[in-house]
């Protein structure tokens, strides 16, 4: 398609989005556009939404702006589709705010991916809502519906050329997108972990969570730097270390057990955000650690030092599923795939 530079007011954006000018798309578009006018009032109704958006929105009210934001984004993908082959009666001027900033362009394609960076932010704000409040199945569903939002993004900006990309704002940034899509998929897997932890899940399955959990956070912090993605993955790492150490608690391996522990996880400050319960389970590590070398000194005298490493974040990054070291694979309740 044809290049185009997108003129930004303001580089330092954040994700209080609002829209602020109307569009009447019947002045716009000529008469073979037949959804015209319900394009018009999808708009009014997404801006009048958005303007009464707050922390202490019902759920009902998130979902009534979703559903809009939905129709609209079909509607404004079929006239993108059609756009190069029809004459516009005027060119329009997109105008939305975020963060009190203001962005005005006649690109079509940011009015295209706006409506869906707010579904993904909607989706993925209800979903982390209902981590906090342990309800991982539900909050996995609105994750889902937030992987979706990022990846249409993704292809809608990928279907697009920039003369300056490098000067674009992050919402028509490929890098920005992809990133958004591994940091859910992240999230994903750290409530399924939750899930599991709540349900007593063996190490085994929770270790291979916490690696797909760091694969994903890695991933998407190669494409964006962001301390939100840092602190996904440091916490994701910190899980597979210490089940790890469960792991080979559990297989006799006493001495390596506790290096491991006191190694990788004695002494850290681990972030964990949203995640209350997993503040919990850190807290329990000084506990454990004394308790093992007890164990140890009392009964197995087992020199602690290391054994084999688990693999370094390289080899995590080009696969996330890998075999925990010297544990042969059984055939347990692994977790499906996660959704791509």
């Amino acid at each position: 398609m044809e290049n185009l530079y997108l003129s930004v007011v303001s580089k330092n954006i954040g994700m209080d989005i609002h829209v602020r000018a109307p569009i009447e798309f019947e002045k716009i578009l000529d008469y073979t556009f037949t959804n015209s006018i319900q394009m018009t009032r999808q708009r009014i109704s997404i801006q009048q939404l958005l303007d009464q958006q707050s922390e202490d929105s019902s759920g009902e009210d998130k979902n009534q702006l979703i559903r809009h934001l939905n129709t609209y984004s079909n509607q404004i993908k079929t006239v993108i589709t059609n756009l190069k082959n029809t004459k516009l009666i005027s060119q329009p001027r997109f105008s939305w705010s975020i963060n009190n900033e203001t962005i005005e362009t006649p690109c079509w394609l940011f009015e295209a991916i706006m409506p869906w960076v707010v579904n993904y932010k909607l989706n993925l704000d209800i979903g982390k809502n209902m981590v906090k409040n342990e309800e991982y199945v539900d909050a996995n569903k609105y994750f889902k519906e937030a992987l979706r939002c990022a990846n249409e993004c993704y292809f809608l900006n990928e279907s697009w050329k920039w003369k300056m990309p490098h000067m674009n704002h992050k919402f028509v940034s490929s890098q920005w997108h992809l990133a958004q899509i591994h940091k859910v998929n992240s999230l994903m897997q750290l409530s399924t972990l939750a899930r599991g932890q709540q349900q007593d899940t063996s190490d085994k399955t929770l270790y291979v969570l916490s690696q797909r959990a760091l694969h994903y956070s890695a991933l998407s912090y190669m494409e964006w730097k962001d301390p939100h993605t840092e602190m996904l993955l440091k916490m994701s790492d910190a899980f597979r270390y210490m089940y790890s150490a469960n792991i080979l608690w559990n297989n006799g391996q006493y001495g390596s057990s506790i290096y491991r522990l006191q190694r990788w996880l004695k002494g850290q400050k681990i972030e964990t955000d949203i995640f209350d319960n997993f503040k919990e389970e850190f807290e329990k590590i000084p506990f454990l650690l004394r308790e093992r070398k007890h164990v140890n000194d009392s009964a197995y005298f087992e020199p602690i030092e290391p054994t084999t490493e688990l693999p370094n974040l390289q080899s995590v990054i080009h696969t996330k599923n890998i075999k925990h070291p010297d544990t042969p694979i059984l055939n347990e309740d692994l977790p499906q795939e996660d959704a791509q």
